[in-house]
């Protein structure tokens, strides 16, 4: 029966652009991470000198404070997305992509078309992840935005220009 057959892949497909959506998510957040690091250590070198005299703490220079604030978000975020290969222990799959991969298992535990609760399911899982990507993309429309924007007028890159070295006679 053609009709099942399209009803079962309209689901799956379905379920695979929500998991694909969650990747990109899951993608943004380290991506995100990896950057924020990256200017922690460059603000740390930039204040070596102080930093080596005691002179100040690495955790109050202003891009290390809201950097680490930063990624304590990124972190609450990406625990409610997914368990990521680091994480520690038994954890309860209470997760976005958890709720996708049963709906996905779901859907193809069976060669028949999808049951009602099998779609409710997924819609559950889709509720989820449209309600948690408000959060995410406020996330960075906020608080990453302004970290970059504090980054920025801190003249922080990560390729920043240098005057040529010269051997001296």
């Amino acid at each position: 029966r053609e009709a099942d057959w399209a009803a079962r892949w309209a689901a799956i497909e379905r379920a695979g652009a929500l998991r694909d959506t969650a990747a990109a998510a899951v993608a943004r957040i380290r991506r995100a991470r990896a950057d924020v690091d990256a200017v922690v250590e460059r603000a740390k070198q930039a204040e070596e000198d102080r930093l080596r005299r005691r002179e100040v703490k690495a955790e109050e220079l202003p891009l290390v404070a809201s950097g680490n604030a930063v990624k304590e978000k990124l972190d609450a975020l990406e625990k409610r997305l997914w368990q990521a290969p680091e994480t520690v222990g038994i954890v309860a799959d209470e997760d976005v992509m958890s709720r996708l991969g049963t709906a996905m298992g779901q859907l193809g535990s069976s060669w028949s078309p999808p049951s009602p609760n099998q779609l409710a399911t997924l819609e559950r899982a889709r509720a989820e992840l449209a309600a948690f990507l408000v959060e995410l993309n406020r996330t960075f429309d906020e608080d990453v935005a302004a970290y970059r924007q504090e980054v920025a007028g801190a003249g922080i890159g990560l390729l920043p220009a240098a005057a040529p070295l010269v051997v001296t006679p």
